[in-house]
């Protein structure tokens, strides 16, 4: 397991792909930050300024496409070694499907943490050098800091769940970018349609896609119920598509 580890490291740091499209949210950061600066410079005009360097440290992974580019980074990722024909070679020398599903689960997982507290830093120092100060920040944001990385943890398990049972580069890149959305748009109107002569029902299935947990986690105090979502959600997602990409992984023909 051990020099699986270091395979998929070694292949990461000569990964073009991986360099670019980090590279890309970076940039992306920059820019939203930029027109943050040159909105919050014209509403100071009007005595409410509001760009600070704590609130874009909170709010780094809801800007710069951090989602995005993570569900396209997974995807190279867990399909790259059958895009390539490669993973025969890897099997040929011994290691077990298992062994090699989950050397890439936690070499990702650990760069998409490692990548989202550079974001967070970065957006911070950048702020304070466009002279937006840092705020003091308040108990309940701290547990919604901490949240984030498990929501992050639950995206991850998502994204590269579906990438290794589909197994194909492509598809998976466009499930990953828009099929989930996608999915959770028609199954929120079916609901709808379904009960739509039923009074004062309110349940919407986009509030268990993990898109609208990062949302509440942006917001105020959570709610309970919102509470138990952001901490269930991540784990439930984690648990079901991770262990789907290992069953479908064991399964597959190469």
């Amino acid at each position: 397991m051990i020099n699986l580890l270091k395979f998929e490291l070694r292949k990461l740091r000569q990964s073009k792909a991986f360099y670019i499209i980090f590279s890309l949210g970076l940039i992306s950061i920059t820019l939203i930050m930029l027109l943050s600066k040159v909105i919050t410079d014209l509403a100071s005009v009007l005595g409410s300024p509001d760009l600070n360097a704590t609130n874009m440290l909170l709010t780094a992974l809801s800007s710069g496409s951090f989602a995005s580019l993570m569900a396209i980074y997974l995807a190279l990722f867990a399909c790259s070694d059958d895009a390539q024909h490669t993973i025969k070679n890897i099997y040929a020398r011994g290691y077990s499907r298992t062994a090699v599903y989950f050397s890439k689960y936690l070499v990702s997982l650990g760069v998409v943490l490692v990548m989202a507290v550079i974001y967070m830093v970065y957006s911070f120092l950048f702020a304070n050098i466009l002279g937006a100060p840092a705020r003091s920040i308040p108990a309940y944001q701290w547990g919604s800091l901490a949240l984030q990385f498990l929501w992050l943890i639950g995206l991850h398990g998502l994204y590269f769940g579906l990438s290794s049972m589909i197994g194909r580069l492509g598809v998976a890149v466009a499930v990953n970018v828009v099929g989930i959305t996608i999915v959770f748009g028609l199954l929120d109107l079916l609901i709808s349609l379904i009960f739509v002569r039923v009074k004062n029902f309110n349940f919407s299935i986009r509030d268990y896609h993990l898109e609208s947990v990062l949302v509440t986690l942006m917001g105020n105090k959570l709610t309970k119920a919102q509470l138990l979502r952001a901490i269930l959600l991540p784990i439930g997602y984690t648990a079901v598509f991770v262990t789907g990409g290992w069953l479908v992984s064991r399964r597959r023909e190469v």
